[in-house]
């Protein structure tokens, strides 16, 4: 008797726990299951140059970055610092980019330069609001993911002339859409100026 009752209860146990072990999968919006994603970002790009004064002798700042259209802006000759804020609503293929670029004068230019290296640094980076469907807002930054060529202290100027490609900074994010319905931002490379 005491064997039956032992069995019984022992099925009763492993009949309950392979109940709980179906499919437990949320469905419907995210929202009804607390799962919150990306809606919108405010993004305030940044650039700024570590030695604009002396830098600007052998080469010009040049800064691309992915409007609200996911076209790329480019911008010639900016100054030491660089700022510009634009406002994304996340979807397929949303790209949220900036590249700072030094591009090199002529190797003539160069060369006649007064010193004998130069900072071609560049810090970029930028800080953004990020609402989601939720209603929360998540502030945060993109920094600078792919380093180029020189990206901080002094090159001298005899590797300045020997380089081929301009020394740069940049980061890109690409949002893929997700089954569920949310959105994750993919790391790739900006395009080539």
């Amino acid at each position: 008797m005491m064997r039956k009752i032992g069995f019984w209860l022992l099925a009763s146990v492993l009949l309950t726990f392979c109940s709980a072990c179906g499919d437990d999968s949320p469905s419907g919006d995210p929202t009804d299951y607390g799962i919150s994603f990306p809606k919108s970002y405010v993004v305030d790009y940044h650039v700024k140059a570590k030695d604009f004064a002396h830098a600007s002798e052998v080469a010009t700042l040049r800064v691309l970055y992915y409007d609200e259209s996911g076209t790329i802006q480019q911008l010639d000759g900016v100054g030491e610092e660089w700022t510009k804020q634009v406002r994304f609503t996340v979807g397929d293929n949303t790209k949220i980019g900036l590249r700072a670029e030094w591009v090199l004068k002529s190797k003539e230019e160069i060369a006649a330069a007064a010193q004998d290296s130069y900072n071609l640094g560049l810090d970029i980076s930028s800080l953004y609001d990020c609402e989601k469907n939720n209603g929360t807002i998540v502030t945060s930054s993109f920094y600078s993911k792919q380093n180029v060529g020189t990206t901080g202290g002094d090159t001298p100027k005899s590797k300045l002339l020997e380089m081929t490609a301009n020394p740069y900074s940049s980061f890109l994010y690409i949002f893929k859409k997700l089954d569920s319905g949310g959105f994750y931002g993919e790391e790739s490379s900006f395009p080539a100026s």
